[in-house]
């Protein structure tokens, strides 16, 4: 199992079909021993009165259920936080959760759920219904990955794998640089499944979009989901060499204000020279510390900083903002029943979706998979 995959989908894809997801959706997670700056502050996801910020990001999902292409078209804005989702065909389907971070939808017949989950920088799609035959078909992904403006596409067919357990087959990326990882198939407990991992690289960064399918059949009942994990940035560790000089930030703030941050990097790891745009309230960290923080408000914040290892003769850099955004309800086309307190539930949280795309059931308390859970402390 990959780490993307056991400590994203365990925590999102499954678990989150099953348990509500909290929190506010943010970037990668910088080096966790001695960063400069924490956010402690909690800022509610119900729906306010505050102009919905600036849609940053956008991807689109086609997927196949019952023999027909369903596409689910979300867009996020800063933070990573749901904006809106739209299904085509949307006619068929609810809304029965609508949270910056969790929108789903299910089909008026009581047959399928669709669900889209948003969570530290990364974003789920996912489809479930009564039986294997329903999600077989090809297939679909598309988004601009690194934000560059470009988007890429990768294409894929689910099919039977001759015994009634899914494979995928014809995987394809826009990306001629992107590395296809091997399909494996898993059989865990009474659940089996498949997934494979599409790796993207962009200098010294890197992101990944997995995929995933599996079946289970519970109290004589069959279900069968089909997941597309979006995962959040890493930084490559890359030679020493590589990694000195000065690094740039580009993003956007809450209200959809430009922002952007520079900073230089030595042999020795520390940080220096640091200026940013719009000018930032704060800037904590020294020269010659290897970590600090751009404080562009009380709650919109930039972690940089490195993480040296000299007897490799490696150096990451990470820059990770932590942007907390008041969020208005996400938009979406289809009809909604919400619960009179605004809360959403996901229709089914009886059903132990909790395992990673391995098969290994996940702890809801901490979001991770028991078995394929991934430390990203250390990550950049």
């Amino acid at each position: 199992m990959n780490r993307s995959l056991a400590a994203a989908l365990g925590s999102l894809a499954l678990a989150a079909f099953a348990v509500p997801v909290v929190g506010h959706a943010h970037a990668e997670d910088p080096p966790g021993d001695g960063a400069t700056a924490t956010v402690d502050a909690t800022v509610s996801t119900e729906a306010t009165t505050t102009t919905l910020p600036v849609t940053v990001a956008t991807t689109s999902t086609s997927i196949p259920l019952f023999g027909t292409p369903l596409t689910i078209d979300v867009s996020t804005g800063a933070g990573g936080a749901i904006t809106s989702v739209a299904l085509n065909p949307a006619d068929a389907y609810t809304a029965v959760a609508l949270k910056p971070n969790k929108v789903i939808f299910m089909s008026d017949d009581g047959q399928s759920k669709v669900a889209v989950f948003s969570r530290h920088g990364r974003q789920v799609v996912a489809a479930r219904s009564t039986n294997l035959a329903d999600i077989l078909g090809p297939a679909t992904w598309s988004g601009d990955v690194f934000g560059t403006g470009t988007p890429t596409t990768i294409s894929y067919e689910v099919v039977d794998a001759g015994d009634g357990t899914p494979s995928l087959t014809n995987i394809t990326t826009s990306d001629t640089t992107a590395v296809i990882g091997e399909v494996a198939q898993w059989d865990k407990h009474d659940r089996t499944g498949v997934h494979v991992e599409v790796a993207f690289t962009n200098g010294q960064r890197t992101r990944s979009v997995d995929i995933a399918a599996w079946t289970w059949t519970k109290d004589g009942a069959t279900k069968a989901v089909l997941a597309v994990m979006l995962g959040r940035e890493h930084s490559v560790e890359v030679p020493i060499a590589d990694g000195v000089g000065t690094h740039t930030w580009n993003g956007v703030l809450c209200d959809g204000t430009a922002a952007t941050a520079s900073f230089t990097v030595a042999e020795d790891g520390s940080v220096s020279a640091i200026t940013a745009t719009p000018t930032p309230l704060d800037l904590r960290g020294d020269d010659g510390d290897s970590k600090a923080a751009v404080v562009f408000s009380d709650h919109e914040k930039l972690l940089i900083g490195t993480k040296l290892d000299d007897s490799a003769g490696t150096i990451r850099v990470f820059m990770a903002p932590r942007l907390h955004c008041e969020w208005a309800q996400p938009q979406v086309n289809t009809a909604t029943s919400l619960p009179a307190d605004g809360d959403s539930h996901d229709g089914d949280s009886h059903h132990g979706d909790g395992h990673d795309g391995k098969g290994n059931r996940g702890d809801s308390s901490d979001g991770r998979g028991k078995h394929g859970r991934h430390d990203h402390s250390n990550d950049g």
